[in-house]
């Protein structure tokens, strides 16, 4: 690709945002539901990424002898149990020896 020759994909994300600016302005409910749809795929590597951060973050605490709040400890444990993680947190295991 030439340099300064924008592909359609450099557009497609900030036309489904305007679109779905559009959709909820004009309240057409169908329309929002699979633009927030097309969204939550989008962005669901990087909650995943988030997710994990905070899961190696209390692994670090735990190992330095902190304690969990026990919000903290339940949202450790909602982590561990996401399937979309499950491979991560296991090779994480094998390495660590932390359970998830």
């Amino acid at each position: 690709m030439e340099e300064g020759i924008a592909s359609s994909q450099d557009f497609e994300t900030p036309t489904r945002v305007a679109t779905l600016l559009a959709e909820i302005n004009g309240n057409d409910s169908e329309q929002v539901s699979s633009s927030i749809n097309y969204f939550d795929k989008k962005l669901e590597p990087y909650w995943n990424f988030k997710e994990l951060e905070t899961y190696l973050d209390f692994l670090e605490r735990e190992r330095r002898r902190e304690v969990l709040s026990p919000q903290e400890i339940k949202l450790k444990e909602e982590i561990a149990r996401r399937p979309a993680l499950q491979r991560f947190l296991s090779l994480l295991s094998e390495r660590t020896g932390d359970r998830p």
